[in-house]
């Protein structure tokens, strides 16, 4: 499996409630469809009822609406193009 090494460290999303002022947002995710998925569920479990799309957070030139976002952040990436002495 080829992952990106993203030159940030994060996708987020950012979902508020319809009927109340009830919000969730995560970041830092590794994969834009399961921060937007978290977000989603987050927001509806603190709302009590569903919430709507608000915002992306992707990494500067990213195109927020392409399909299957997905690498590692820079953080993350370093681990894994580190050598590491055992």
């Amino acid at each position: 499996m080829f992952c990106t090494v993203m030159p940030t460290a994060y996708f987020g999303a950012f979902y508020a409630a319809e009927d109340n002022d009830a919000s969730f947002y995560t970041y830092s995710y590794h994969i834009l469809s399961v921060a937007k998925a978290v977000a989603k569920r987050g927001c509806e479990a603190h709302a009590g009822g569903p919430c709507a799309f608000y915002a992306v957070a992707v990494p500067k030139g990213t195109d927020p609406n392409a399909q299957n976002l997905d690498g590692l952040g820079a953080i993350t990436g370093d681990a894994f193009t580190t050598a590491f002495r055992v």
